[in-house]
């Protein structure tokens, strides 16, 4: 049982900043509980006179007293008064010294108590306050057994092997409280040293994850450049290629077109050859028009800036495409960002880039659908977003899709060049087009180009052009 009462909620609780003999007096407060309990149950049983039981109570009364003073007022409120342990020892002494006195003298049993205040002033402060201790114990019972003796006087050897025990009582005490503050101590550097090991691995870990993200983000941004500078070089490579083939075929194709009119007025309208000369002029022109792509897409024409937004261009461009939309069963859906988004760009240029990706996105949605074209601001720059809700795009399908003569149409409807021109147009713009797919939700192409200077001064310093892998999902 706790013989200590619970501090309430006004007192000073103990702190690991309290002084080491303000934390020890704390606990011998305890001991100092059980020792008057002790005493005043045994008091009745050992024999003593009427008049002394009285005293014995009177001295325990006393005791409980001091106990009270030294644990609710000195202790809370004045602990350095008992930096070097003489007062309490001074005080317990007189009391064990009455004690003793009331239950027989320099016989009495009580002498045992001395030990207790020996032991106490070692583990508090130290080898050298339990000598004073020990000699201060040593004189109060002197003086007990001097006033009375209580049976045959104590001889000089037995005083000094009391002493001694005393002493050596303190001694061991002493050396035991010492090295047990100094394990403490050792174990508090050991605790901060490690606190200061935990810290500084924990400093490290983070620099190691900023370095790891920065790294990863580095080979990202190589990865983007690598698969740029490869679809440059392809595109450059195959734009010089088609150039030189659609010069070729040219030529031809207009002697097979001017032959098969001539042969045309020459058999007249009711001839039943004119059938095969009408397919022949117009897989002709079919032919003509894969070669006027291939030259489009080789020119690479440099394109003539001029200060627009990109809102104008897509409200310019959706009513060409309206009529093929509504044969589709596809509805258009444009919404614009509040506030302006000025591009220096070429307007004929960026128009066909924004009819090549609807005309895309119509023939993604076979069974209907919706297109929805949005503008806005992402940073320093403005993006033109057109998502389908049609097929989506294979995942083998997403790493070509800007390759030129790539396409997933029918022979008849695609020649695979729409979003290669683009790619060459809005890279020649310093911006980049990006693709985001889901199979069976949709597909979403973004193009994103520099803001123009506030003063129109030509455009911003744009990032470098970028591909983004296609995400299909």
């Amino acid at each position: 049982m706790r013989l200590v009462p619970k501090r309430s909620p006004g007192t000073r609780p103990a702190t690991r900043e309290e002084p080491h003999f303000v934390r020890v007096e704390r606990s011998l407060v305890e001991v100092r509980w059980l020792a008057i309990v002790i005493v005043a149950l045994a008091a009745p049983f050992a024999g003593l006179t009427l008049e002394a039981l009285f005293r014995t109570y009177g001295v325990i009364l006393a005791g409980l007293i001091y106990t009270l003073t030294l644990q609710f007022a000195i202790i809370e409120h004045y602990p350095r008064s008992l930096a070097g342990g003489y007062l309490t020892s001074l005080v317990e002494t007189i009391l064990v010294a009455l004690i003793a006195l009331s239950t027989g003298g320099g016989a009495s049993l009580m002498f045992l108590a001395y030990f207790l205040i020996v032991v106490a002033a070692a583990v508090r402060y130290g080898f050298r306050s339990s000598l004073a201790a020990a000699g201060l114990s040593m004189a109060s019972y002197i003086a007990v057994a001097t006033v009375e003796p209580g049976g045959s006087p104590l001889g000089l050897s037995e005083l000094l092997l009391r002493f001694g025990f005393l002493v050596m009582t303190g001694m061991a005490a002493g050396f035991l409280a010492q090295e047990a503050q100094q394990s403490r101590a050792a174990l508090a550097r050991e605790l901060e040293h490690a606190k200061a090991l935990h810290r500084e691995s924990t400093a490290l870990a983070l620099d190691n994850e900023r370095l790891y993200t920065e790294l990863n983000e580095r080979l990202q941004e190589l990865e983007r450049t690598h698969d740029q500078l490869i679809q440059s070089a392809k595109l450059a490579a195959i734009g010089e290629l088609s150039a030189n083939v659609a010069h070729e075929i040219n030529n031809p194709l207009t002697a097979v077109l001017t032959n098969a009119e001539l042969l045309a007025d020459d058999y007249g309208a009711d001839d039943s050859r004119n059938r095969e000369l009408q397919t022949i002029r117009e897989e002709a022109l079919r032919a003509r028009g894969i070669v006027r792509s291939l030259l489009d897409f080789a020119r690479q024409t440099p394109p003539k800036l001029e200060l627009t937004e990109p809102g104008g261009i897509v409200q310019a461009v959706i009513p060409l495409v309206q009529k093929r939309a509504a044969v589709a069963g596809v509805e258009i859906r444009h919404a614009s960002e509040v506030g302006r988004l000025p591009i220096m760009v070429d307007v004929n240029q960026m128009k066909q880039v924004i009819i090549n990706l609807l005309t895309n996105a119509i023939d993604a949605m076979p069974n209907g659908g919706i297109v929805a074209v949005t503008e806005r601001r992402q940073d320093d720059r403005a993006e033109v977003s057109i998502s389908d809700t049609g097929m989506g795009i294979k995942p083998e399908h997403r790493d070509r899709i800007f390759e030129p003569f790539f396409t997933t149409k029918a022979a008849v409807s695609g020649t695979g060049l729409g979003l290669s021109v683009s790619y060459g147009i809005v890279e020649r713009h310093r911006g980049t087009i990006t693709v985001e797919s889901t199979i069976g939700v949709g597909t979403t192409f973004t193009v994103s180009l520099p803001l123009a200077e506030p003063h129109g001064g030509g455009s911003r310093s744009p990032r470098k052009p970028q591909r983004r892998r296609s995400a299909v999902s």
